[in-house]
Protein backbone atom coordinates (compact mmCIF):
# COMPACT_ATOMS: atom_id res chain seq x y z
CA UNK A 1 0.00 0.00 0.00
CA UNK A 2 1.65 3.20 -0.98
CA UNK A 3 0.78 6.09 1.70
CA UNK A 4 -2.23 7.11 1.13
CA UNK A 5 -3.75 3.39 1.37
CA UNK A 6 -4.32 2.60 -2.00
CA UNK A 7 -2.73 0.00 -3.62
CA UNK A 8 0.47 0.52 -5.66
CA UNK A 9 0.71 0.76 -9.41
CA UNK A 10 3.82 -0.51 -10.79
CA UNK A 11 4.76 3.28 -12.30
CA UNK A 12 4.69 3.87 -7.70
CA UNK A 13 6.42 0.86 -7.00
CA UNK A 14 9.25 1.70 -9.20
CA UNK A 15 9.39 4.94 -7.93
CA UNK A 16 9.44 3.74 -4.50
CA UNK A 17 12.16 1.37 -5.01
CA UNK A 18 14.36 4.05 -6.60
CA UNK A 19 13.93 5.98 -3.45
CA UNK A 20 14.76 3.00 -1.24
CA UNK A 21 17.50 1.45 -3.38
CA UNK A 22 21.27 2.87 -3.10
CA UNK A 23 22.69 0.64 -5.87
CA UNK A 24 19.84 2.68 -8.38
CA UNK A 25 20.88 6.06 -6.62
CA UNK A 26 24.54 5.21 -7.02
CA UNK A 27 24.38 4.06 -10.52
CA UNK A 28 22.47 7.11 -11.62
CA UNK A 29 25.28 9.61 -9.93
CA UNK A 30 27.72 7.83 -11.41
CA UNK A 31 26.08 8.01 -15.00
CA UNK A 32 25.02 11.93 -14.37
CA UNK A 33 28.81 12.41 -13.52
CA UNK A 34 30.43 10.67 -17.01
CA UNK A 35 27.35 12.50 -18.90
CA UNK A 36 27.92 15.90 -17.86
CA UNK A 37 25.98 18.04 -19.42
CA UNK A 38 23.02 16.91 -21.76
CA UNK A 39 21.01 19.28 -22.50
CA UNK A 40 20.62 19.74 -26.37
CA UNK A 41 21.51 16.71 -26.65
CA UNK A 42 19.80 13.91 -28.18
CA UNK A 43 20.00 10.62 -26.43
CA UNK A 44 19.20 7.12 -26.19
CA UNK A 45 18.11 4.75 -23.03
CA UNK A 46 18.91 1.21 -23.27
CA UNK A 47 17.72 -1.94 -20.79
CA UNK A 48 16.17 0.89 -17.58
CA UNK A 49 15.71 -1.17 -14.71
CA UNK A 50 13.57 0.87 -13.24
CA UNK A 51 11.24 4.09 -14.58
CA UNK A 52 12.80 6.38 -12.32
CA UNK A 53 16.37 6.48 -13.45
CA UNK A 54 14.74 6.90 -17.19
CA UNK A 55 12.83 9.68 -15.80
CA UNK A 56 15.55 11.47 -14.03
CA UNK A 57 17.80 11.48 -17.15
CA UNK A 58 15.44 13.47 -18.90
CA UNK A 59 15.35 16.22 -16.17
CA UNK A 60 18.99 17.18 -17.09
CA UNK A 61 17.46 17.79 -20.64
CA UNK A 62 17.71 16.66 -24.13
CA UNK A 63 15.92 14.76 -26.09
CA UNK A 64 15.79 11.41 -25.27
CA UNK A 65 14.46 7.88 -26.78
CA UNK A 66 13.79 4.50 -25.08
CA UNK A 67 14.49 0.71 -25.34
CA UNK A 68 13.55 -2.17 -23.34
CA UNK A 69 13.87 -5.70 -23.06
CA UNK A 70 11.22 -6.72 -21.39
CA UNK A 71 7.81 -5.74 -22.52
CA UNK A 72 6.28 -5.00 -19.21
CA UNK A 73 9.27 -2.86 -17.99
CA UNK A 74 8.35 -0.77 -21.29
CA UNK A 75 4.58 -0.12 -20.43
CA UNK A 76 5.87 0.95 -16.65
CA UNK A 77 8.59 3.95 -18.42
CA UNK A 78 5.80 4.78 -20.70
CA UNK A 79 3.74 5.41 -18.48
CA UNK A 80 6.51 6.98 -16.11
CA UNK A 81 8.19 9.38 -18.22
CA UNK A 82 5.02 10.14 -21.19
CA UNK A 83 7.19 9.07 -23.96
CA UNK A 84 6.56 6.10 -26.31
CA UNK A 85 9.22 2.76 -25.59
CA UNK A 86 10.75 0.75 -28.20
CA UNK A 87 11.02 -2.74 -27.76
CA UNK A 88 14.38 -4.52 -29.06
CA UNK A 89 13.37 -7.34 -31.93
CA UNK A 90 17.19 -9.08 -31.77
CA UNK A 91 17.87 -7.81 -35.11
CA UNK A 92 18.46 -3.94 -34.66
CA UNK A 93 18.29 -0.86 -33.17
CA UNK A 94 14.74 0.35 -34.32
CA UNK A 95 16.22 4.08 -35.14
CA UNK A 96 18.35 5.72 -37.59
CA UNK A 97 21.92 5.60 -38.64
CA UNK A 98 23.70 8.44 -36.92
CA UNK A 99 20.69 9.59 -34.68
CA UNK A 100 21.98 10.07 -31.32
CA UNK A 101 25.13 12.09 -29.11
CA UNK A 102 25.09 9.53 -26.48
CA UNK A 103 23.65 6.27 -25.63
CA UNK A 104 23.23 4.79 -22.01
CA UNK A 105 22.93 1.12 -21.18
CA UNK A 106 22.20 0.87 -17.85
CA UNK A 107 20.81 -2.85 -17.73
CA UNK A 108 23.72 -4.50 -19.21
CA UNK A 109 24.29 -5.61 -22.71
CA UNK A 110 21.51 -7.67 -24.45
CA UNK A 111 20.95 -11.43 -23.90
CA UNK A 112 19.47 -11.94 -27.77
CA UNK A 113 22.33 -11.01 -29.68
CA UNK A 114 26.16 -11.71 -29.15
CA UNK A 115 27.81 -8.36 -27.06
CA UNK A 116 30.32 -7.57 -29.99
CA UNK A 117 27.11 -7.67 -32.34
CA UNK A 118 25.10 -5.27 -29.67
CA UNK A 119 27.31 -2.88 -29.47
CA UNK A 120 28.02 -2.51 -33.20
CA UNK A 121 24.23 -1.79 -33.27
CA UNK A 122 24.55 0.98 -30.39
CA UNK A 123 27.93 2.43 -32.90
CA UNK A 124 25.48 2.40 -36.10
CA UNK A 125 22.72 4.39 -33.95
CA UNK A 126 25.77 7.08 -32.87
CA UNK A 127 26.99 10.44 -34.07
CA UNK A 128 30.39 10.31 -35.39
CA UNK A 129 31.35 11.92 -32.05
CA UNK A 130 28.49 10.05 -29.88
CA UNK A 131 29.50 8.48 -26.75
CA UNK A 132 28.36 5.07 -25.56
CA UNK A 133 28.32 4.69 -21.62
CA UNK A 134 27.85 1.40 -19.86
CA UNK A 135 26.67 -0.39 -16.47
CA UNK A 136 27.69 -3.82 -16.39
CA UNK A 137 27.90 -6.03 -13.25
CA UNK A 138 31.66 -6.69 -12.42
CA UNK A 139 33.46 -10.03 -12.22
CA UNK A 140 35.49 -10.45 -9.26
CA UNK A 141 37.35 -13.50 -8.68
CA UNK A 142 37.53 -13.76 -4.97
CA UNK A 143 34.06 -12.64 -3.62
CA UNK A 144 31.14 -14.05 -1.86
CA UNK A 145 28.58 -12.05 -3.89
CA UNK A 146 28.85 -14.05 -6.92
CA UNK A 147 27.72 -17.31 -4.69
CA UNK A 148 24.98 -15.88 -2.66
CA UNK A 149 23.65 -14.74 -6.17
CA UNK A 150 23.22 -17.84 -7.28
CA UNK A 151 22.11 -19.35 -4.30
CA UNK A 152 19.22 -16.79 -4.26
CA UNK A 153 18.69 -17.43 -8.07
CA UNK A 154 19.89 -14.47 -9.39
CA UNK A 155 22.70 -14.04 -12.03
CA UNK A 156 25.82 -14.38 -11.04
CA UNK A 157 27.91 -13.35 -14.06
CA UNK A 158 29.31 -10.00 -15.04
CA UNK A 159 32.14 -8.16 -16.77
CA UNK A 160 36.23 -7.81 -16.52
CA UNK A 161 37.39 -4.79 -17.12
CA UNK A 162 39.51 -6.47 -20.02
CA UNK A 163 36.39 -8.08 -21.34
CA UNK A 164 34.43 -4.93 -21.77
CA UNK A 165 37.42 -3.43 -23.13
CA UNK A 166 37.74 -5.96 -25.88
CA UNK A 167 33.48 -5.64 -26.40
CA UNK A 168 34.43 -1.71 -27.30
CA UNK A 169 37.56 -1.54 -28.44
CA UNK A 170 36.91 -2.37 -32.55
CA UNK A 171 34.58 1.07 -32.82
CA UNK A 172 35.64 2.84 -29.68
CA UNK A 173 38.01 4.53 -27.81
CA UNK A 174 37.66 4.21 -24.25
CA UNK A 175 37.85 7.27 -22.00
CA UNK A 176 37.55 6.14 -18.36
CA UNK A 177 36.59 2.60 -16.87
CA UNK A 178 35.70 2.75 -12.92
CA UNK A 179 34.32 0.34 -10.71
CA UNK A 180 31.79 1.38 -8.06
CA UNK A 181 29.26 -0.13 -5.99
CA UNK A 182 31.41 -2.35 -2.88
CA UNK A 183 30.58 -5.74 -0.89
CA UNK A 184 27.86 -4.60 1.65
CA UNK A 185 25.88 -3.01 -0.62
CA UNK A 186 25.89 -5.46 -3.21
CA UNK A 187 25.24 -8.17 -0.08
CA UNK A 188 22.22 -6.14 0.46
CA UNK A 189 21.39 -5.96 -2.57
CA UNK A 190 21.57 -9.42 -3.95
CA UNK A 191 19.39 -10.38 -0.52
CA UNK A 192 16.39 -7.91 -1.63
CA UNK A 193 16.56 -9.33 -4.83
CA UNK A 194 16.52 -12.36 -4.12
CA UNK A 195 13.59 -11.95 -1.71
CA UNK A 196 11.55 -9.53 -4.04
CA UNK A 197 11.58 -12.82 -6.89
CA UNK A 198 10.53 -15.12 -4.12
CA UNK A 199 7.38 -12.34 -3.74
CA UNK A 200 6.43 -10.88 -6.65
CA UNK A 201 3.62 -12.96 -7.19
CA UNK A 202 2.19 -11.55 -3.52
CA UNK A 203 1.99 -8.15 -5.66
CA UNK A 204 3.09 -5.15 -5.88
CA UNK A 205 2.24 -3.90 -1.80
CA UNK A 206 4.17 -6.49 -0.60
CA UNK A 207 7.13 -5.29 -2.44
CA UNK A 208 6.62 -1.76 -1.36
CA UNK A 209 6.67 -2.87 2.10
CA UNK A 210 9.75 -4.82 1.13
CA UNK A 211 11.70 -1.77 -0.23
CA UNK A 212 10.50 0.35 2.77
CA UNK A 213 12.11 -2.21 5.26
CA UNK A 214 15.40 -2.69 3.25
CA UNK A 215 16.13 1.31 2.89
CA UNK A 216 17.78 1.15 6.63
CA UNK A 217 19.91 -1.86 5.50
CA UNK A 218 21.12 0.03 2.37
CA UNK A 219 21.90 2.97 4.61
CA UNK A 220 23.90 1.11 6.90
CA UNK A 221 25.79 -1.16 4.36
CA UNK A 222 26.70 2.46 2.53
CA UNK A 223 28.36 3.36 5.22
CA UNK A 224 30.06 0.57 5.82
CA UNK A 225 31.45 0.90 2.71
CA UNK A 226 32.87 3.92 2.80
CA UNK A 227 35.26 2.47 5.37
CA UNK A 228 36.74 0.02 2.77
CA UNK A 229 36.77 3.05 0.30
CA UNK A 230 39.68 1.29 -1.40
CA UNK A 231 38.76 -1.95 -2.34
CA UNK A 232 37.16 -2.27 -5.91
CA UNK A 233 33.42 -2.63 -6.79
CA UNK A 234 31.24 -5.01 -7.74
CA UNK A 235 29.90 -2.63 -10.43
CA UNK A 236 31.17 -1.17 -13.72
CA UNK A 237 31.01 1.74 -15.58
CA UNK A 238 32.71 2.61 -19.29
CA UNK A 239 32.28 6.01 -21.14
CA UNK A 240 33.83 5.26 -24.55
CA UNK A 241 33.75 7.67 -27.58
CA UNK A 242 32.79 6.50 -31.22
CA UNK A 243 34.89 6.43 -33.94
CA UNK A 244 35.23 4.72 -37.60
CA UNK A 245 35.03 0.68 -37.08
CA UNK A 246 37.70 -1.18 -37.65
CA UNK A 247 38.93 -4.60 -35.97
CA UNK A 248 41.71 -3.97 -33.66
CA UNK A 249 43.34 -7.12 -32.44
CA UNK A 250 45.43 -6.65 -29.24
CA UNK A 251 49.19 -7.91 -28.99
CA UNK A 252 50.47 -9.82 -26.11
CA UNK A 253 53.13 -8.14 -23.70
CA UNK A 254 55.96 -10.73 -22.26
CA UNK A 255 54.38 -10.88 -18.98
CA UNK A 256 51.47 -12.75 -20.64
CA UNK A 257 49.09 -9.43 -20.29
CA UNK A 258 46.99 -7.90 -23.33
CA UNK A 259 47.71 -4.24 -23.33
CA UNK A 260 43.77 -3.57 -22.49
CA UNK A 261 44.99 -5.10 -18.96
CA UNK A 262 47.90 -3.38 -18.44
CA UNK A 263 46.38 -0.43 -19.48
CA UNK A 264 42.64 -0.85 -17.60
CA UNK A 265 44.56 -2.18 -14.21
CA UNK A 266 45.63 1.56 -12.95
CA UNK A 267 42.65 3.24 -14.81
CA UNK A 268 39.80 1.09 -13.51
CA UNK A 269 40.96 1.79 -9.69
Amino acid sequence: MTESGKPATRAELNAHIFRKSVPLQVTLQEVLKVMGESQGHSGLVIGSENAMMSYQLRRGGGNWQELVFDESMAAVISESVGDDVQMFDGKALPFGRKNFDVVVILGGLSAQVSDADFVEMCHKSLKPDGRLIVCVPRQKKMTLISPLRSLLGLEPGGYTESHLFGILKNGFDVMSMRSYSRFFVEFVDAWVQGQARRRQDRGADEQFRQYSIAYAFYWIAYQLDLLVFMARGHRLIACAKRRAWRSRDAPILVDGRSISEAVLSPLAR
